[in-house]
């Protein structure tokens, strides 16, 4: 991002208007020196989490003079962000690079407000996005299974469900991300109190980084699959089709949480919570807000 601003440095000859993210300064238009203001990166908030291809912590420089004070200030969404060694104010000499690190997400796009002096002169303000990934989509037209010995009782299957991820402004995360899923076996609920029903989660509690490694051929890098197994003998893959007449006995059900940001389960931003909802024959997420 860069944004550029203008340091009077003598008497005041008329007043210029800025855009809706830059108060109004007053500038000589023969004898303004201009800030070139940049960050070297998006800025990502992961709740601890720190992944390879995206920054938690980023700089914002000020190019420029290279001399004199330089203040920065948190003006707004303050919670977001901490500056330097940790608050919402910094003053640096003859330094124009300000270390910003992520401490909460936007709300709005460039919610995080950062005021920028130079030498006790106002001279405007920086716009921030604290970008971070706030649920997962199911891709349910893709959702397959493969149903196993139906002589059994209850008889097996796998059921695969696909999923990508999203900022919270319903935009697509560009780069690939470690992603870890947390099932609450605790969470289980034998809604038709059948005896002897266990759950097999191919994934459980494991970690791994998008595009999953068994679903690679995918059009987005944080899009990825999961498959959930009950035990019996399966029919041999590939995988067919959701098949007409499913069963609507639903058997149990179980918390399903996904965090981004790190490979260690139960670790990193809780990005999204399903319950999966398990039938004799299929298992079916469900998002919850």
């Amino acid at each position: 991002m860069r944004l550029i601003l203008l340091l009077a440095l003598v008497g005041v000859a008329r007043s210029i208007g800025w855009s809706a993210n830059l108060a109004p300064i007053n500038v000589d238009a023969t004898t303004s020196t201009v800030f070139n203001v940049t960050q070297d990166d998006e800025l990502w908030f992961f709740n601890g989490g720190v992944p390879a291809n995206y920054k938690t912590k980023i700089k914002v420089q000020a190019v420029g003079p290279s001399k004199g004070t330089f203040r920065w200030e948190v003006t707004t969404n303050k919670p977001a962000v901490a500056l330097e060694s940790g608050g919402s104010l910094a003053t640096k000499t003859d330094d124009s690079i300000l270390n910003v690190e992520s401490k909460e997400i936007s709300l709005d796009v460039e919610d995080v407000t950062l005021n920028f002096q130079y030498n006790g002169q106002n001279i405007g303000d920086y716009p921030l996005t604290v970008l971070a990934p706030l649920q997962h989509f199911t891709e349910l037209p893709q959702l397959n299974h493969v149903i196993g010995d139906r002589s059994k009782d209850p008889p097996g299957f796998s059921t695969f469900a696909s999923y990508r991820f999203f900022t919270q402004f319903q935009t697509n995360l560009p780069r690939p991300l470690e992603v870890n899923e947390f099932f609450d076996l605790d969470s289980v609920e034998n809604i038709q109190s059948n005896v002897g029903w266990q759950i097999s989660l191919i994934n459980q509690n494991m970690g791994f980084t998008s595009p999953h490694p068994d679903f690679p051929l995918v059009p987005f890098p944080t899009y990825f699959q999961d498959k959930y197994t009950r035990a019996g003998v399966l029919i041999p893959l590939p995988e067919t089709p959701l098949p007409p007449n499913l069963s609507t006995e639903e058997v149990f059900r179980v918390n399903q949480k996904y965090f981004t940001g790190s490979a260690t389960p139960g670790s990193g931003r809780q990005s999204s919570f399903s319950r999966l909802r398990f039938f004799r024959d299929h298992v079916f997420p469900v998002m919850q807000n």
